[in-house]
Order: structure tokens, then C-alpha cells, then sequence
């Protein structure tokens, strides 16, 4: 609906705001292609179209062990906080309530969506102001993504830190805030 909207009204803006609006143009395609279309093709294979989502083409569980929670309890570890891995649970010492609290790590913590939004605005943004995709380009891409990829492990480590200090429902306010605003620095 946004991508119709916008080519809607690409001839009633004015040519002062035509790249901008070519980068809002691509940027929906891109995210369509990278993050709706693999689902929507997942699911037409699977026949599950119409359905809520119970398989996804990557295990959700391996998914959050391998890139988040592993790391995470190993940063966690290196930096001498007491971290245990279950799957894709993370068990961290709470010192102000003083027990042991179990923090589930959903896929959508793992990152990947803001990897999508950041391949999605750097091509969007190379094609309409650079007009051209190069191999440094590739190797730039491959570069933010692993940053994107350390900022969130670094979003969550200070997550858990504030549930070790300040408890569970300071934990649980620094999770929904906190991963826009190093998302926006980092971009």
C-alpha cells in the first residue's frame, strides 16, 4: 500500500524531492524483496498461505542459539557476569531481586529484520545517489552487516546488564527502547 501510495503521487512532488522519493520507492521494494517475499514464498511451498506462521525457513530456535544467545553468554561470560544457555533461553544472575532469571531470546531479537532494513536503505540509497552497485559496494554491505550484527549483540548484552542491576521490568523497559535508538546511531 505504501509502495502504491508513493507512486500515486510521484508526479504531484516536486522535482526538488525526486531522489528522495526514488530512495522511499526502492527502499519499499527492497524491503518486500528481502523481507516479505521469502516468507510469502516459504509459505506457498509449505501451503500454509492464510495460516499463522508455525514453521519458518530458518529453525527459530537455532536461529537465536547460534547468532544471539551463544554469543551473548559468551560476552556475557568474558566480561565475568554469570550467563547460562538453554536453546535459545538465557539464564543471568538478577542482583536486585536475587535469583536467577530465565530471558527467552525470540527470532525478532536475533537481528535479522534490522539487517534487512539496513541491505534495504544501503542499495536504495547507492542506486538512487551513486547510480551504481560496485564490489566495494558488496564488501560495504557485508562490512554494516556485521556491524548490525555487533550492535545488536551489544543492545542485548546491555539488556541483560540492566536486568543484572536494576531487575526484570527495567529489563524488560530498556528491551523496547533500546534497540532504536543503536539502531538509528548505527545507521
Amino acid at each position: 500500500l505504501f509502495l502504491s501510495a508513493l507512486i500515486a503521487i510521484y508526479n504531484h512532488i516536486s522535482v526538488d524531492y525526486n531522489r528522495e522519493l526514488d530512495f522511499f520507492i526502492l527502499f519499499t521494494i527492497f524491503l518486500f524483496l528481502f523481507l516479505i517475499l521469502p516468507r510469502t514464498l516459504f509459505k506457498i511451498n509449505e501451503g500454509t498461505i492464510g495460516e499463522p506462521t508455525k514453521n519458518t525457513l530458518i529453525d527459530s530456535e537455532i536461529l537465536t542459539n547460534f547468532l544471539l544467545a551463544r554469543p551473548l553468554k559468551i560476552s556475557l561470560n568474558a566480561l565475568g557476569y554469570f550467563a547460562v544457555v538453554d536453546g535459545s533461553i538465557i539464564i543471568y544472575q538478577d542482583t536486585n531481586a536475587n535469583l536467577t532469571q530465565r530471558l527467552e531470546i525470540a527470532k525478532s531479537c536475533a537481528g535479522i529484520y534490522s539487517m534487512q532494513v539496513f541491505l534495504s536503505g544501503f542499495f536504495s540509497y547507492l542506486i538512487v545517489f551513486h547510480r551504481k552497485i560496485t564490489f566495494l559496494s558488496f564488501l560495504m554491505a557485508i562490512f554494516g552487516l556485521i556491524v548490525s550484527y555487533l550492535a545488536n549483540l551489544f543492545r542485548m548484552i546491555i539488556i541483560v546488564l540492566v536486568g543484572h542491576y536494576y531487575g526484570y521490568e527495567s529489563l524488560l523497559f530498556v528491551h523496547e527502547y533500546l534497540g532504536w535508538i543503536i539502531f538509528t546511531l548505527w545507521l
